[in-house]
């Protein structure tokens, strides 16, 4: 089984890191349209407005847990 080249869709990455800059470069390489935040807040905002097709998130944003507070809202989120 082989992957095609280049991969499409739109992928959202959230972290507050300098890792940040690498990620989106490595994502877009690949193909994805990438949308970055550096919150929850702002990363929900893109979920919903944006509907991206994947979301890349860090566990420790603001706080310890915020990824997985994060991903339990989205989860809960019926849109």
């Amino acid at each position: 089984m082989s992957l095609p080249e280049t991969m499409t869709g739109t992928i959202l990455l959230i972290d507050r890191s300098e890792r940040l800059a690498k990620q989106q470069a490595i994502f877009e390489k690949a193909g994805f349209t990438v949308l970055t935040a550096t919150t929850t807040e702002e990363g929900m905002r893109l979920v919903r407005n944006e509907r991206p097709d994947a979301v890349v998130s860090e566990v420790m944003l603001e706080r310890p847990d915020a990824g997985f507070v994060f991903g339990y809202h989205m989860k809960k989120d019926p849109e």
